[in-house]
């Protein structure tokens, strides 16, 4: 159900349109159900309803799943980034404390310094580039959960259209009678480890 040619992400999107078979699917259950249960309120959950839902919500679960997959790499990138910034600030403040006994040795250490810390600039703007990469992925997985979402509303929109038709209620305002939709929290992939300073 994924899209296909112009997905940016990989996050599990739903499908941009309702397929045939979805939508006949739908539109089905609904006059079979305007047939079953005569005195029936649009936003009653029927069995389809709750199909369609579950059908949602199983994307959604799936973009959490996507998520965290996502995430693992960068986190374990982000612990071992932290270990090397703390082992270079070791570093630094060894040379700082003990710069040497002869102008030899002190120039040296100033020339091992002056590489020290562009090494810790380099690592702290990675571990930047990680954090933002994580902020990104978590955008991606909200768009992704909202596209299921909506895939809810668009196919419970066919189903309560085709229920009402088939009841001979009006249909201009059953589309506001969709029933309404508990989407799932996205996971929290927040790193637990404070920031080095």
């Amino acid at each position: 159900m994924a899209r296909t040619n112009t997905q940016i992400s990989s996050a599990p999107l739903a499908p941009r349109k309702l397929g045939r078979r979805e939508t006949r699917r739908a539109m089905k259950s609904g006059k079979e159900d305007a047939k079953n249960y005569k005195g029936i309120a649009d936003a009653t959950m029927t069995h389809a309803l709750i199909e369609i839902r579950s059908s949602a919500l199983s994307g959604q679960h799936a973009v959490n799943k996507w998520l965290i997959e996502s995430c693992a790499s960068i986190h374990s990138g982000n612990a071992n980034i932290e270990v090397k910034l703390t082992k270079l600030a070791n570093d630094i403040s060894e040379i700082r404390n003990n710069p040497g006994s002869t102008g030899r040795i002190r120039k040296l250490n100033q020339s091992k310094l002056e590489n020290l810390q562009l090494e810790e600039s380099a690592v702290r703007s990675q571990l930047s580039m990680n954090r933002e990469n994580l902020k990104d992925l978590r955008r991606m997985a909200e768009e992704a959960s909202d596209s299921w979402h909506g895939y809810f509303d668009a196919m419970a929109a066919v189903y309560v259209r085709a229920l009402s038709n088939k009841l001979g209620r009006d249909v201009r305002t059953s589309a506001a009678e969709v029933p309404p939709f508990k989407s799932l929290e996205i996971v929290d992939t927040e790193e637990s480890d404070g920031e080095i300073a």
